[in-house]
């Protein structure tokens, strides 16, 4: 899961107002999405962050907090078992580290359920939206804040940040990320992310297509 944040001055209450959500795809289990030369983010930066971990294999997916016990997070993360699994899967927030800690900030929880977006498409990623359901209601903090509510896209040139813990090495042969990254990138029309695969188009008018805006960027693996 990728936050997307517009670039330019703003204060904790602007930050609110123009959060949005942009999901990556990656097969689940282990992500090979990347966040190529991010900054690593610092606790309470991106408050709404949350990790998803599975058993001892641990962070798999990324997602974000909508209220203090629902997760938005992609449809590829919630199916193919997981469903059925969720028992294994853990909630983490407040957190920047992929790894296991224990820093005071942190909080965790079991899955009480998951809802997959019934139209979602596994090829084209059409509808790749999924809730989870936490069992136990997360504190809100400085560190633990929901998502909050927007109305709109970003607007086309518009610069933005993306977060995520994908891997960091460019070779795509790397684990994922130790801290939480972040990175710029520009909102661009659809068509320009189409043109990377006439043949087999994968953007649809319900998602986001953005650029790197220099050598730092974001890679999708399907």
């Amino acid at each position: 899961m990728i936050i997307i944040l517009p670039i330019g001055k703003f204060n904790v209450d602007n930050l609110i107002r123009f959060t949005i959500t942009l999901f990556v795809n990656f097969m689940v289990l282990l992500s090979k999405d990347q966040i190529v030369e991010g900054s690593d983010a610092s606790p309470a930066q991106f408050p709404s962050q949350v990790s998803l971990r599975f058993g001892t294999l641990g962070h798999y997916c990324g997602g974000s907090l909508l209220t203090l016990n629902d997760v938005l997070t992609a449809a590829h993360c919630a199916s193919y078992g997981i469903r059925m699994m969720r028992r294994y899967v853990v909630v983490v927030a407040g957190e920047v580290k992929s790894e296991k800690k224990n820093s005071l900030s942190r909080q965790e929880s079991t899955v009480k359920s998951v809802a997959v977006h019934p139209l979602y498409d596994c090829k084209s990623f059409k509808n790749d939206i999924a809730i989870i359901k936490s069992n136990d209601q997360f504190n809100e903090t400085s560190y633990v804040k929901p998502l909050p509510r927007i109305s709109s896209k970003p607007e086309i040139g518009q610069e933005c940040y993306v977060v995520g813990w994908g891997s960091a090495d460019p070779t795509l042969m790397g684990e994922i990320a130790e801290t939480l990254q972040y990175t710029l990138v520009g909102i661009k029309h659809g068509f320009a992310c189409d043109s990377f695969d006439k043949k087999q188009p994968y953007f649809v008018e319900e998602m986001i297509c953005a650029e790197a805006l220099t050598k730092r960027g974001v890679c999708m693996v399907t």
